[in-house]
């Protein structure tokens, strides 16, 4: 496999995330957003919902004493816990969580002229990057069958597994890492004359996210990290999986090695 071909694909593809590694590809900030309000009863559910802990600790401190103390809890049980519903505000649970509950979904993304579609099946999944036309491919994982498609050529390639555990960590980076996200807090913002509802999370090392929705589902998100800002203008989840995503179109050719993809 020719690394440094695939290496500069694959930096185009975490370049187009935006979401659990949205945010990678970073502007300075132009913001055309009123800024972000947030109401008493907010402020009261945000206090419910993100520290629980605190109002544990009164009810529970005296009861300590005079129980015994159950085992500590495991790394993977805490980890669990974690994701759990309470993490998360109810607009990001209607519009995303639930919807990708079953393993089974599409996140559809666009920003800066970069589009890119994550379809999750179960264990399969596809990566479609569309750079404006000018760079359009697709990365397969399918029954541990390993493709990548090039639509400009109509061409396409095998990899090793190998191969494609070395290179394709962006679909991880892709893929929603729900046990990540911490509610900081809800309100409103106006964007184009559009008044959307907000959630704003930590997402750790991403940076602080913010989704907007509107009375159908999520519609765009902003990332701030480093004092930098990051848009998408199209954020989209569904909780379908389209199964043409994971087959190789007819007319498309197939090539030794990914580094003739491009080869016309």
């Amino acid at each position: 496999m020719h690394k440094k071909f695939f290496a500069w694909m694959m930096t185009a593809v975490i370049l187009a995330a935006t979401f659990a590694g949205c945010g990678k590809q970073t502007q300075t900030a132009q913001s055309t957003t009123e800024p972000q309000t947030t109401t008493a009863a907010d402020r009261q559910v945000q206090g419910d919902i993100a520290s629980p802990q605190s109002t544990q600790a009164q009810s529970t401190q005296s009861a300590q004493a005079d129980s015994p103390q159950p085992p500590e809890t495991p790394a993977a049980a805490q980890t669990t816990a974690a994701a759990s519903d309470a993490q998360f505000g109810p607009l990001f649970q209607q519009f995303v969580r639930d919807k990708v509950a079953d393993g089974s979904y599409t996140l559809r993304t666009e920003q800066s002229g970069m589009r890119m579609v994550m379809t999750m099946s179960g264990k399969d999944s596809a990566l479609e990057s569309d750079a404006a036309g000018i760079l359009h491919f697709t990365l397969i994982s399918k029954g541990g069958q390993y493709y990548m498609l090039m639509h400009n050529t109509k061409k396409y390639a095998q990899m090793s597994a190998e191969d494609y555990a070395k290179q394709a960590d962006s679909l991880e980076n892709a893929a929603l890492q729900l046990d990540k996200l911490r509610l900081q807090s809800t309100g409103e913002e106006t964007v184009g004359g559009k008044t959307y509802r907000t959630e704003t999370y930590d997402e750790g090392d991403v940076g602080t996210v913010t989704y907007f929705f509107d009375e159908t589902g999520a519609r765009r998100t902003r990332v701030v990290k480093d004092g930098k800002i990051s848009i998408a203008d199209v954020f989209e989840v569904s909780g379908d999986a389209d199964a043409a995503v994971f087959e190789i179109p007819a007319g498309y050719t197939l090539v030794a090695d990914p580094s003739l993809l491009l080869a016309q």
